[in-house]
C-alpha cells in the first residue's frame, strides 16, 4: 500500500520537543564559533561546558529519534509527484543564525540578553515555520532535504501537505517509491542502503 499524503489539519506538528531539539542542535555551529571566539562576559570555564552539553546532547537525542524510528520500523511508503530541493533553506540557516551573532560584541549582561532574545526569536521561527529540519549536520553527513509535494489528484492546500525528506539520493523523480522512517509529523529519513 502506498502512503499518500495525510489530510492536513491545520493544526501544528507533532513531537514538539523533538522538533525543538532539531531547532536547538542547528545551534552548534554557532555554539562552536562562540566557543572559538569567546562569549564576552561568560568566562570560557563557564561557557565551553555549557555550549558542549548543549551540542553533544542535542544530537544525542535527534541520533536516539532516528534509531528508535528503526527500532519501531516506523516506515512508512509515498509516491512522489512533484520535488522541490530545499538547499537554500541552510543558506537561509546561515544568514539567520551565524552571521548576526558572529562578530557581536558580547560585553555585559545586556547584550547577553539581547542576544538570548534574538536567538529565542530564531527558534520560534524555525518552529513556527517547521524548518527544524534545517541543520548544516545533515549537510556535512551527505544529506540532501527535499519537499515532496503530494500527488496531483489531492493538490488542495487545504486538505494535504507536502512531506520533508531527508535522504543521500541526488535526484528524486516523479512516480518514486520512497519508503522512509518518520521523524516527526512530516519529517521522514531514507537510511541509506
Amino acid at each position: 500500500m502506498t502512503r499518500n499524503f495525510k489530510p492536513y489539519t491545520g493544526q501544528g506538528e507533532g513531537l514538539p520537543v523533538v522538533r525543538l531539539i532539531m531547532v536547538i542542535s542547528s545551534l552548534s555551529p554557532l555554539l562552536l564559533l562562540w566557543t572559538i571566539t569567546g562569549f564576552g562576559c561568560i568566562s570560557d570555564a563557564i561557557f565551553i561546558p555549557i555550549a558542549a552539553s548543549v551540542v553533544v546532547i542535542s544530537h544525542l537525542i535527534i541520533w536516539y529519534r532516528f534509531r528508535r524510528s528503526i527500532r519501531l520500523n516506523d516506515k512508512h511508503p509515498f509516491t512522489v509527484d512533484r520535488v522541490e530541493d530545499n538547499r537554500q533553506f541552510v543558506l537561509v540557516y546561515l544568514l539567520a543564525t551565524l552571521l548576526p551573532f558572529y562578530r557581536g560584541e558580547i560585553d555585559g549582561i545586556r547584550d547577553v540578553v539581547a542576544t538570548l532574545f534574538a536567538l529565542g526569536i530564531i527558534v520560534f521561527l524555525f518552529m513556527r515555520l517547521n524548518l527544524h529540519y534545517v541543520n548544516i549536520g545533515f549537510v556535512i553527513l551527505g544529506y540532501r532535504i527535499y519537499t515532496v509535494l503530494p500527488p496531483r489528484e489531492i493538490q488542495n492546500a487545504s486538505t494535504s501537505q507536502p512531506l520533508i525528506l531527508i535522504t543521500k539520493r541526488r535526484n528524486i523523480q516523479s512516480n518514486t517509491n520512497i519508503n522512509a522512517y518518520r521523524i516527526s509529523d512530516n519529517l521522514y529519513w531514507e537510511k541509506p542502503s
